[in-house]
């Protein structure tokens, strides 16, 4: 991810799936049910620690793959979703923690090999935690919620809305915005019940139903191999897009986006579907980001010799947005006036962070998205590793002493 400041430039240092379609009769009673026959003390256990003091998952239950299904309803700015998750368990436990903030749960069930079991679950600031009345013996389980949530109008984080016509709020006026995520490096357990540290990687395999007042579409990691338009009674549009499975990786590289795109096409050398999608009217602005981008996934591709696993390279700009760009795997996300600038205005300086800062986040593809730091003290190596490459590709990119002339001013700026 890389953060661009107002006046400064600085880079960021710092299986099978068993899906359960119903819960079970009692399911609405389990968040209510009396804990009377579970030891209390496992619920208030605190979780581990690491070497900084900041709380960790215990790692004795773990995922490995998530279903997670998403009913948006864009005029009401809120969402349902279940997600199932498949887990191994390491060590015979009653106790199951992960993350979940922000969101109302409305059920929770955990399976084993032998079916359904009895459990209940509460909540300790930012974790949930699960508490089955027979431990779960070392092995396979799954986990399925449904939980309810909102489209964040005033955040920046988690799933939020960026409106076209008001950059400050987005309003129920009718007026056109852009649902989108930002989980880095927590927001993801703000919009669905995750496993969220980055050192607990799985696959996602992602379905999302929009309903809007207008027709919309829907962006994620990967592309979709499902995807239906229809038009309700009411006229009410709606959009189902199923995506492919994503490589293992972790939470905070989840996205999705929902809104009116307009995108532009090309393809790398390997014959990898590369675009930057704007909002519409907006894509010719974008012509030199879609240069830049295949021209940075060729570079990397051929330097690491090594395939990242993704399927498609979409950048997305947007109007709102907390950091310069976002390196979610598969769909990178950023500023609008970065990514899509107004031509008048694009001098030499923002032509040459623009090439940077798109060499940086395609970097992250393999530094940070393909090789992951455990946990985010060791943030540094990723975003350092990605810092350091981006510049031969630029001199790669744009006249060697323009470059030059670029990295030398972006250093007198950030002293």
């Amino acid at each position: 991810m890389r953060l661009i400041w107002i006046f400064l430039r600085l880079p960021l240092i710092g299986a099978t799936i068993a899906v359960i379609s119903t819960p079970p009769k009692s399911a609405e009673l389990v968040r209510l049910r009396s804990l009377e026959s579970i030891d209390r003390k496992q619920i208030f256990t605190s979780t581990s620690r690491n070497s900084t003091g900041f709380p960790r998952l215990p790692t004795n239950v773990v995922p490995n793959y998530y279903v997670l299904h998403l009913d948006v309803a864009l005029k009401s700015f809120s969402y349902t979703g279940i997600v199932t998750i498949n887990v191994d368990v390491l060590e015979k436990t009653k106790t199951i923690k992960l993350h979940s903030k922000d969101t109302e749960m409305v059920w929770v069930t955990v399976a084993d090999g032998g079916g359904l079991m009895d459990s209940a679950y509460y909540r300790r600031g930012p974790v949930l935690v699960i508490v089955t009345k027979k431990p779960l013996m070392k092995g396979p389980a799954t986990i399925q919620m449904k939980f309810r949530g909102k489209i964040s109008r005033t955040e920046l984080t988690g799933f939020y809305a960026s409106s076209y016509n008001n950059y400050y709020e987005v309003n129920r006026d009718g007026s056109e915005f852009v649902a989108l995520t930002q989980f880095e490096p927590t927001g993801a357990r703000t919009t669905f019940p995750c496993f969220d540290e980055p050192g607990l990687k799985a696959r996602f395999d992602l379905k999302i139903n929009v309903d809007s007042d207008y027709p919309v579409d829907i962006l994620s990691n990967m592309p979709s191999w499902y995807d239906q338009n229809s038009t309700t009674v009411d006229k009410t549009f709606r959009r189902t897009k199923w995506f492919q499975p994503t490589p293992v990786m972790s939470t905070y590289l989840l996205a999705f986006a929902i809104g009116r795109f307009e995108c532009l096409k090309s393809h790398s050398s390997d014959g990898t579907p590369v675009r930057v999608c704007t909002r519409p009217g907006e894509s010719s602005k974008a012509r030199l980001s879609l240069d830049a981008t295949v021209a940075a996934f060729d570079y990397f591709t051929d330097l690491f010799g090594v395939e990242n696993g993704i399927r498609k390279v979409d950048v997305l700009a947007v109007p709102r947005f907390s950091a310069g760009a976002m390196e979610n795997w598969g769909l990178i996300t950023g500023r609008q006036s970065i990514f899509a600038p107004y031509l008048d205005h694009l001098d030499t300086y923002k032509k040459h962070l623009l090439i940077n800062i798109v060499a940086h986040e395609v970097v992250h593809f393999w530094f940070g998205n393909l090789v992951t730091m455990k946990w985010w003290e060791q943030l540094w190596i990723k975003e350092a590793t990605s810092s350091y490459f981006e510049t031969p590709f630029a001199m790669n990119f744009v006249p060697e002493e323009d470059q030059k002339r670029f990295t030398s001013d972006s250093v007198l700026n950030e002293g």
